[in-house]
């Protein structure tokens, strides 16, 4: 008897998450799970108030198996979770997550088109660079962020080797012709620059 061989419960079960999908004619490697971060994004929009500061950064949600695509998942030693699918997630000063989105495939304005004008973001600079901030000036965006040396577009501010010979806490900046856009180049124990199009080097304070 069929019923010997598996009860009503079990098939119901099983056609409760049983479905079908023609993987040949997926348009990325994502498309199964996107119905369901598009969800979980629309419902983070009315969660909470929006924060007008807000941090675009990589996370990772932990994943030890091994079923799915490599290109999904990354070892991250540096973070808590280690190993798992790499995200950028724009999250408020609370905490809060209001977008995410998978790594792959990612462009730079993505995290920010449900942004309210006038709200203020803060970067790495795995993102980030000179014409990044000056395309979100336009709109209203404030950005702030440090910034890889390879993507200040031809800003004069002295090399590394030339901020080495500099005294700790000494700077310099340029401003773009537009006045869209500060770099700020700081003396650490090496030189850290920093990009801005809302926030510039005064006031200071002496600590």
């Amino acid at each position: 008897m069929f019923a010997d061989v598996i009860n009503r419960n079990r098939i119901m079960y099983l056609l409760s998450i049983l479905h079908f999908h023609d993987n040949v004619l997926e348009k990325n490697k994502v498309e199964q799970v996107e119905p369901l971060l598009t969800y979980f994004n629309e419902r983070c929009k009315f969660i909470v108030k929006p924060e007008k500061n807000l941090s675009i950064d990589e996370q990772i949600i932990g994943y030890k198996g091994t079923t799915a695509h490599t290109s999904f998942w990354q070892v991250m030693p540096k973070k808590p979770t280690k190993r798992g699918f790499k995200v950028w997630t724009r999250c408020g000063i609370t905490a809060f997550v209001y977008e995410m989105i998978l790594h792959y495939g990612i462009a730079e304005l993505d995290l920010v088109k449900d942004v309210p004008a006038g709200s203020s973001m803060f970067m790495d600079n795995y993102l980030a660079s000179c014409k990044l901030i000056k395309t979100l000036a336009q709109p209203g965006y404030g950005v702030t962020c440090t910034v890889r040396s390879n993507r200040l577009q031809k800003c004069p501010i002295s090399t590394e080797k030339q901020f080495g010979k500099k005294k700790r806490g000494y700077y310099e900046y340029f401003i773009s012709n537009d006045n869209t856009c500060i770099v700020v180049g700081c003396k650490d124990s090496t030189r850290a620059l920093l990009g801005s199009n809302h926030i510039g080097v005064q006031t200071e304070i002496k600590l």
